[in-house]
């Protein structure tokens, strides 16, 4: 496993997407939203986000592993070398089964979200009202 996940990691870096400057700015009102990096009108620090072929290719590479606790941990390794929104953080925990396992990544992935404030998106991915609400606990004291 930790051999496919470090191909995953390099081919990462070897993306012409991952050149290319997709940044996140958080602006007065706390909005998030991808820009250029040339647009030089933000206010705050830039967060490099993936590109939308970046997650495209996590997605596929996470839908072919077969256990929840591999797809969990691919998760978790591409989350820190290249944060997603919330939204792509939704998509990719569809695709595990176990809904504490989902529960899990989505405790991880949270701190480096860079738009926490639509996180609720990935919490919808929950089944159980239990867990939706041990995540929303979770989120109010991180």
């Amino acid at each position: 496993m930790k051999k496919i996940i470090f191909a995953l990691a390099m081919s990462l870096f070897m993306l012409p997407a991952f050149a290319q400057h997709h940044d996140i700015h958080h602006d007065n009102h706390h909005d998030t939203h991808r820009h250029d990096h040339h647009d030089d009108h933000h206010h705050g620090p830039a967060i490099r986000i993936a590109s939308p072929e970046e997650v495209d290719m996590i997605y596929h590479y996470i839908k072919s592993i077969s256990f929840d606790k591999d797809k969990m941990e691919g998760i978790k390794i591409c989350m820190q070398l290249t944060p997603m929104t919330a939204e792509d953080i939704a998509r990719l925990v569809g695709l595990i089964s176990f809904d504490d396992t989902r529960l899990e990544t989505l405790k991880f992935c949270y701190p480096l979200c860079p738009n926490k404030d639509r996180y609720m998106v990935a919490v919808d991915r929950l089944s159980f009202s239990s867990n939706k609400d041990k995540m929303v606990k979770f989120m109010a004291h991180h």
